[in-house]
């Protein structure tokens, strides 16, 4: 949530949305796209130069799963407390930031099957399947990071299945989206403010896990 004082610097807020988004290890690129901005008002916007207008700052805010609320001066700095306790830490691991780019490929190969592969039949899993994939977005890199083995397993089974040139069967979708389904809450169990070292790998390391699977 982003927290509005009465008369609160426009630059302050911004400065809430520019760390929620870091948090979250998101681009600016990943942002704008989810927010329907361009990356570049996006840049200009996170650097003050430009006059946000409410509705932009609205649609930036929701694009983090967070909302734009009025806060009275007196409760401030409880709401203040609150939210920092449910935020998560500012810096992402390297892996985190792999997982992330990962979950990314795998939205964007996902669109273009659909769009290339429209099916009524399958059409109900496909939600299930972009709902799975947004609650993915909002998980803490700590989270994300723990499921990045899996995640680019995944990608490469969507890559196999583009290559084809074929439309998935029905059966594919509803395994696909269980699998999906299963990497979100095998991550959400995880806590969202700790990284286990065990899980901690650098980025070559998935390369040869995945090789040896």
């Amino acid at each position: 949530m982003i927290h509005k004082r009465v008369g609160a610097e426009p630059l302050e807020v911004l400065k809430d949305l520019a760390e929620v988004r870091r948090a979250h290890a998101i681009s600016q690129g990943e942002l704008a796209s989810r927010s329907g901005l361009d990356q570049a008002q996006l840049s200009r916007i996170e650097a003050g130069r430009v006059d946000l207008r409410l509705s932009s700052l609205t649609q930036l805010a929701r694009a983090l799963g967070q909302e734009i609320v009025l806060v009275p001066q007196g409760s401030l700095s409880a709401v203040r407390a609150v939210i920092r306790s449910s935020r998560p830490q500012a810096s992402a691991s390297p892996l985190a930031r792999q997982a992330r780019q990962l979950l990314m490929i795998i939205e964007s190969r996902l669109e273009r099957l659909f769009h290339s592969f429209p099916s009524l039949e399958a059409q109900e899993t496909q939600l299930q399947l972009r709902k799975s994939l947004l609650d993915l977005r909002h998980l803490a890199p700590a989270q994300l990071s723990t499921q990045a083995l899996s995640l680019q397993r995944l990608q490469r089974s969507i890559a196999t299945q583009m290559r084809r040139g074929e439309p998935p069967k029905a059966q594919n979708w509803q395994r696909l989206a269980i699998k999906v389904r299963e990497i979100y809450q095998a991550a959400a169990a995880v806590p969202a403010q700790s990284e286990p070292q065990s899980q901690m790998r650098p980025a070559w390391a998935l390369e040869d896990d995945s090789a040896n699977a």
